[in-house]
């Protein structure tokens, strides 16, 4: 449910990680995503994961997005893994 971004909550969350603009690396939105789920600290292995995830789609449509609708799945995305991560399920 967390990568719903039709739920009013999950909506705020990727405003607010969204308001730097979409021009964003994947280093910074790992980190303003996990600030929004805890603050959160992870393991070196997750923060790979995350990474992964995020410079996958930042690929895909390459460092700056015209989309607001890409970052949006792209926010989505991390949200979901963050939320199936082992140091979010154990807060």
């Amino acid at each position: 449910r967390i990568s719903n971004v039709q739920l009013a909550g999950v909506r705020d969350i990727v405003h607010r990680v969204a308001a730097m603009g979409v021009a964003m690396t994947a280093e910074v939105l790992v980190e303003r995503c996990l600030d929004e789920m805890g603050p959160l600290e992870v393991s070196e292995t997750t923060r790979m994961a995350l990474l992964t995830q995020a410079e996958s789609e930042e690929a895909d449509n390459g460092a700056v997005e015209e989309d607001h609708a890409h970052l949006t799945g792209r926010i989505a995305a991390v949200l979901r893994l963050i939320a199936a991560a082992p140091e979010y399920q154990l807060t």
